[in-house]
């Protein structure tokens, strides 16, 4: 269901509305005004054409931009070249320079009617895109990205974007929506971290949670309480808003990469998706490359559904991510013999702590049976992973069983 249009987000869309329409407005204005310096021009240039068309009853107004240039451009010159052949023998000696300059200002006009057509043009087209958007957000109440990325023109800042900008942590709070644009991150406990890397704060400044805090209150991200967020968003998360997203296409020129808690429709719970999400976070610093989540493979016999697939040095890994909890009604012998079978026994890994490993443990000892000495056992135990293991070993394996 979608939700209300909040009002601060409404008042924004509203106002680079009216910002594009006062440009276009502007820019017609300019448009219409530089016709008629060119109807002006052809008068002088071309008295008897115009003569002849007004005494017809022409409608003057109608006549086409591109037919004036054309009359202009060959009576100047025509009557340069005659007045650079022939002597003026005219009460005027200054009228060659006259055309002269006549014949610049020309080409001034002509260029400046080129750019304020394709200007009032684009406007023009982008009024009309915007109009249909709003009309379609008026009746969902819910904005869409689109209505933003339709701004062709990025110069045109609106006044609450400059407002911004002349803040006093200005600097913290674009530097947390560009990370969050371009990367995806969307935990917050991840996005205080950085910010407290990236400014040097203390480890108990409250500034990263005052920066996540007046982005929230400006509309630009997703409630985060720890406490509980928005109803069917999990605590710990924080996302862009519509506006948000498009702060960020101001701040940058680019759409937003999609938030990593998409992932979310591909896994179990919203604790199991932080799992993989960390899992995820120490395979990239390790040189791992994310192939997929959760992908379903069919095989002969058995549906295979790992949570993760990676790969690094040509190395392609199946991956299984484990959480201390009850695991339901899940066949879990089934589970550790299929990864067995569809990997030729090697097992990949990741363990919420030392609990769940050892559970792993447990299961894949009982599932595998007379199998289990062929089986190859890479776990990773999350709550002993550090840059230092990492940087020590080169890999995030914690604990490793292979043949004796």
């Amino acid at each position: 269901m979608d939700q209300p249009l909040n009002p601060i987000t409404k008042s924004v869309f509203n106002d680079l509305l009216e910002t594009q329409t006062r440009l276009r407005d502007e820019a017609e204005g300019r448009w219409l005004a530089a016709r008629k310096f060119i109807l002006e021009i052809t008068g002088y240039v071309a008295s008897e054409w115009m003569y002849e068309k007004q005494t017809s009853g022409a409608d003057l107004d109608r006549i086409p931009l591109e037919t004036l240039i054309g009359v202009i451009r060959e009576h100047i010159t025509h009557l340069v070249m005659q007045t650079s052949a022939t002597p003026v023998r005219v009460s005027d000696p200054d009228l060659r320079q006259k055309y002269q300059r006549l014949e610049e200002n020309f080409r001034q006009a002509e260029l400046r009617i080129t750019e304020l057509t394709g200007e009032n043009k684009n406007l023009s087209a982008l009024i009309r895109q915007m109009s249909e958007t709003t009309q379609k957000n008026n009746a969902k109440q819910s904005p869409t990205l689109e209505m933003a990325f339709a701004v062709s023109d990025m110069t045109v800042i609106p006044d609450f974007y400059l407002e911004w900008t002349r803040e006093k942590f200005f600097e913290r709070e674009a530097y947390t929506l560009r990370l969050m644009g371009e990367t995806g991150l969307a935990r917050a406990p991840e996005l205080k971290e950085a910010i407290i890397e990236r400014f040097e704060m203390g480890a108990r400044s409250g500034s990263a949670d005052e920066t996540l805090a007046s982005l929230l209150k400006r509309g630009f991200v997703t409630d985060y309480g720890t406490e509980g967020g928005l109803v069917g968003r999990p605590p710990g998360v924080i996302e862009l808003t519509p506006l948000g997203q498009v702060v960020y296409l101001f701040l940058t020129g680019k759409k937003p990469v999609e938030s990593e808690y998409a992932i979310k429709k591909d896994h179990k719970t919203d604790a199991h998706t932080r799992l993989n999400l960390k899992a995820q976070d120490w395979l990239k610093k390790a040189g791992y490359e994310i192939l997929e989540h959760a992908p379903v493979i069919q095989t002969v016999g058995f549906v295979f559904n790992p949570d993760m697939v990676a790969r690094r040095n040509n190395l392609t890994l199946y991956i299984e991510v484990e959480r201390e909890s009850s695991k339901g009604n899940q066949d879990r012998d089934a589970k550790w013999r299929n990864l067995f079978q569809f990997t030729n026994g090697q097992m990949y890994i990741f363990c919420e702590n030392l609990k769940a490993q050892r559970a792993v443990i447990r299961e894949i000892n009982s599932a595998l049976s007379k199998n289990l000495e062929r089986a190859h056992v890479f776990i990773c135990n999350l709550s002993q992973m550090s840059e230092e293991f990492l940087k020590e070993t080169g890999d995030v394996w914690t604990s490793v069983r292979q043949d004796e």
